[in-house]
């Protein structure tokens, strides 16, 4: 039913660079430096994200409240909904 010599002919053209398998040994140690800078808790980024994301919506809806208009109302909550 299924061809397996296909398949594994198709996979071996594909083949993975051996980082991307998950082998951590096989990253450099400029990779493995650099995953560790980009992986932890960065509070102040995350506050100022947070903070950002609320003025958004409170502008939003003050918009949708002042226009009172179908149109501005329902692009206010899809745009409101992305946040």
């Amino acid at each position: 039913m299924f061809n397996d010599s296909k398949n594994t002919s198709i996979s071996s053209e594909l083949a993975l660079k051996p980082a991307v398998l998950g082998r951590t040994e096989d990253l450099s140690s400029t990779a493995r430096r650099e995953i560790l800078e980009l992986s932890g808790a960065r509070p102040g980024r995350f506050v100022l994200e947070l903070l950002f994301n609320w003025v958004v919506i409170t502008l939003l809806v003050t918009i949708g409240v002042y226009f009172s208009h179908i149109v501005v109302t329902i692009g206010c909550i899809i745009l409101i909904g992305t946040r």
